[in-house]
Formats: C-alpha cells, structure tokens, sequence
C-alpha cells in the first residue's frame, strides 16, 4: 500500500461523500491507497453515508465519540499505507490532485511533501496560500517563515512517525501544531510541489472550523497545555532530534502570538486573561519573544509583552463593546 488517507468524521454527514469522492473518483485501479473514515460517534447521518459508498478503498471504523485526536490516532494505528494524510472531511480535493500527489510519492519517495491551499465556500474559490516550490531543509522552512500547522497540508511517511512514536496529544486546540512541529523534528528534507489542489471550506457551517463562544476558555487552556507540552518533549528528546528544538522558536512565537491575539479580538473576562498569562510566564514563555515575526505582529507584541498597557487596553476594548 503507497498511501494511507484518514478522515476523522464527526457529525459530518453534509460533506463526508463529497470529500470521499474527491479521492476515490479520480484514483484509477494501479493506485494502491486506502480511504480509513473514523466515525468518532457521530448523532448524525454521518455513519450511513459512509456505508452508503460502495468502494473496497474505503475503510469505515466505528467508535464511540472520544474526540478528533483519538480518531486521528485510530487511524494512524489502522494504516498500512507508506504515507499518510490526514484530510478533514468537511474539505475536498480538486480533480485529479489525488493523482498528481500520488505520483509525486512514486517518483521523489520524499519523508513528506508540504503544499497550498484554496480557501473555498462550497465551489467558490475565495483566496490562496502558496509556498516557493522545491526541497528544503526544516530550518530553511523556518526561515522562509512557514508555520503551518495544519496536518492535512501534508504527506507524511509513515515510517517517520512510528519510529518515533508519534501521536496526537488528546487536547481541543493545538494537536496538529504539537503534531506537526514533532515530525519536523524528525525530518531532513521537506518537498514544496507547485500543485495545490486541497481545498479548505471555510463556511462556518462545516462545524469542525467553528469556535464557540462557550468553548474559548477551554481554547485558549488547551493551547498553553499544548505549549506545555512541546516543552516537555523537548526536554526529554535532547540529542535524539534531526532538528534542534531551537529551530522552533519563531514558529513557538507564532503560536503565542495567535493565542494573544486571540485574547485581545475575543471576550474573555479579565482575571481570565491573568491566569492565561501567569501561565505563559510560568512556562517561560512570556513575555514572547518576536523572533521570526512580522512587522505588524511585532507592533502587536510591544503591546500585549506589557500586562500594564494590554490588560488595560482589553477592559477599555471590553467596555466599548
């Protein structure tokens, strides 16, 4: 088997066969790949969709709702593929891309390719993220200020992420950036094609790109968790990584910034806010340094580094409404 896709699927039944179809209508029959879908307990039709596709390709797992990293690492424990990608299944894949990775999996055996995206809604292409094409090492695609978190913008070698006992952390914000940056660590050679053809639904509908108001706080705990983490793997893996955890640092900055942004644009009340930041500093992680940032995030984190300037600020934001 050449490629492993696995979907976590949870209350997806408005997508699911949209996704699935994206992969499997365009795999002729010498493509050896699999389709592992994870029902993660959906209450919807989700799990009769999927049953409803009448492909040997396709694999179904069942399982009680446990969260989208457990049914990721269900996955990764079911693959037989040489490489691995993670889709979500609420996104799709543009004609024949499917073909074109493939074959860029025969032909360059690379440990993982890291590609664009089309931001959509529905069929509409909204926008582009693109990346410089060629091969890279992980430290040049830190200067090249690619942080990219998200795990279904690649195609991992499965050998690299079970010699290394890789899984995702069971957390509600942050596991693909944890994930990801743990591969990294392990991975000399990174391949950017010009191709892009995944395309990311941004429709807030598609439910697994929605934040609730209700959950921000477990947001934001989980993302210095996930921090926490990092930290600890870092620790333990001295002398055992490809790539110095240092490597890391503007993509660690990344991360924090977002989270304090995320302070900043969202209602979160004040004493809140505190802890979050007594956390960050706990961990050594605040104030945040501004390596391998831009300008604009800079100027934001000249601010949000000073609690006596940003704290005040937030309850002036707060109280205008």
């Amino acid at each position: 088997m050449v490629l492993s896709i696995i979907l976590p699927v949870y209350n997806m039944d408005t997508f699911v066969k949209k996704c699935i179809h994206s992969i499997i209508d365009f795999c002729p029959n010498h493509m050896h790949i699999e389709v592992i879908a994870v029902n993660d307990g959906s209450t919807d039709n989700s799990l009769d969709e999927l049953r409803s596709i009448d492909d040997k390709r396709l694999r179904i797992i069942d399982q009680p709702n446990a969260g989208v990293s457990s049914a990721r690492n269900r996955g990764l424990e079911e693959a037989s593929g040489d490489y691995v990608w993670l889709i979500d299944p609420d996104d799709y894949l543009s004609d024949n891309f499917i073909v074109e990775v493939y074959n860029l999996l025969i032909k360059k055996a690379p440990e993982m390719l890291l590609f664009g995206i089309n931001w959509v809604d529905e069929d509409k292409l909204l926008g582009k993220r693109e990346y410089p094409a060629g091969e890279f090492t992980v430290p040049e695609i830190m200067t090249m200020r690619i942080y990219d978190s998200n795990v279904w913008s690649r195609v991992i070698k499965r050998q690299l992420i079970e010699a290394h006992g890789i899984r995702f952390i069971d957390v509600i914000n942050g596991e693909d950036f944890e994930f990801c940056i743990k591969v990294f660590c392990h991975t000399k050679k990174v391949i950017i094609p010009e191709i892009i053809g995944y395309n990311y639904l941004t429709n807030p509908n598609g439910s697994s790109k929605k934040r609730a108001q209700t959950h921000l706080e477990n947001l934001a705990s989980h993302s210095v968790k996930t921090l926490e983490y990092l930290r600890v793997y870092f620790e333990s893996s001295k002398g055992k990584l490809t790539t110095a955890p240092e490597v890391f640092k503007p993509w660690v900055n990344n991360n924090i910034f977002g989270l304090l942004y995320s302070l900043y644009r969202f209602n979160y009340t004040i004493p809140f806010t505190k802890s979050i930041l007594a956390s960050l500093s706990k961990d050594g992680q605040y104030p945040v340094s501004s390596q391998g940032l831009g300008k604009k995030q800079k100027l934001f984190l000249s601010v949000a580094n000073k609690q006596s300037i940003f704290l005040p600020l937030l309850k002036f934001k707060r109280h205008i409404g």
